[in-house]
């Protein structure tokens, strides 16, 4: 038995969390067989998921969290992809400056969160919780709210395409004085996202059978989410007003500019559009206006100079 396992067990035993005669027992049966500690402690039953989470909590002096007792803002959750929060088994909690909190099932591993904290630019502080309440926070943030959102704009989209389909207007020319329709929302909440998570371009690539957005963090595209068709030219129509490009033309590529401020920081969106052969295709590229603000002396002047 590690040194480590040893600790744990030692942890629950003064936590009261196992007798002495269970410890002795799963000692001998790690001998024997070489399993984890915590896999053998669970499949005999002497101790449940939230007994062994706050335990490992204790031993790593680091936060055990009870998710279902969180109010986790959607907003921080997105920060990181879900195909990363499944491979790893954790989910953003709370963001507090440059410190993103992250509740892991195994915070010992350490190349898990070395990748979280390269892909979100953030320092990351590790939390404990049950692999069962993780992944229940997982389905609720990244599938439930996602399904939730795309169901309100396939039923508002559908009601206003009727509605136009009656006045015989084209549903892109009233998108400019429609504020309160979920596709501006939606567009809102793509670029919010993409600046939470350091992106420096957003890509909205139309495919078959529904358009892809990608953020392209570090260099490398990632899938985010897939846009119905039917409110595919409406998303691309409300890019193009907020970057006063002409909805109309669809045939030649054009070129926009968004001033976008997102609490006290302020940053442009180059905009370009392309034809593509599934359709037209829009890149945003992000800059942060104050991270363009360099000093002289950053430059490598002296006074002198």
């Amino acid at each position: 038995m590690t040194e480590r396992s040893k600790k744990l067990l030692e942890i629950l035993l003064s936590e009261g969390l196992v007798s002495e005669a269970q410890a002795a027992e799963v000692e001998k049966a790690q001998a024997a067989t070489g399993a984890p500690l915590q896999e053998i402690l669970l499949d005999k039953r002497f101790v449940d998921d939230e007994g062994l989470a706050k335990a490992l909590a204790l031993q790593l002096d680091i936060p055990f969290v009870r998710l279902i007792d969180q109010n986790i803002d959607p907003q921080v959750v997105k920060i990181l992809a879900e195909e990363t929060a499944r491979q790893y088994k954790v989910i953003p909690v709370k963001l507090e400056g440059e410190h993103l909190y992250v509740a892991f099932v195994s915070p010992l591993n350490l190349p898990a969160r070395d990748e979280i904290k390269l892909v979100t630019g953030y320092n990351i502080l590790p939390m404990v919780a049950t692999e069962k309440e993780v992944e229940q926070a997982i389905n609720q943030y990244y599938k439930v709210e996602e399904t939730s959102r795309q169901a309100l704009i396939d039923m508002r989209m559908k009601e206003l395409k009727e509605k136009k389909k009656d006045e015989k207007i084209d549903i892109e020319e009233d998108l400019g004085q429609v504020e309160d329709l979920p596709v501006v929302k939606l567009v809102n909440d793509i670029v919010n996202g993409a600046i939470n998570v350091k992106t420096s371009d957003i890509h909205f690539e139309p495919q078959d059978p529904e358009m892809i957005v990608r953020y392209r963090v570090d260099g490398i595209l990632h899938d985010i989410m897939t846009v119905p068709k039917h409110i595919e030219a409406a998303v691309i129509s409300r890019v193009k007003i907020l970057s006063n490009l002409d909805i109309t033309e669809r045939r030649r590529p054009q070129d926009g500019h968004i001033a976008f401020a997102k609490g006290d920081k302020k940053y442009d969106l180059r905009v370009s559009t392309l034809l593509t052969v599934a359709g037209e295709k829009v890149v945003l590229r992000i800059l942060d206006r104050s991270s363009m603000l360099i000093s002289l002396e950053d430059l490598g002047f002296v006074g002198q100079d």
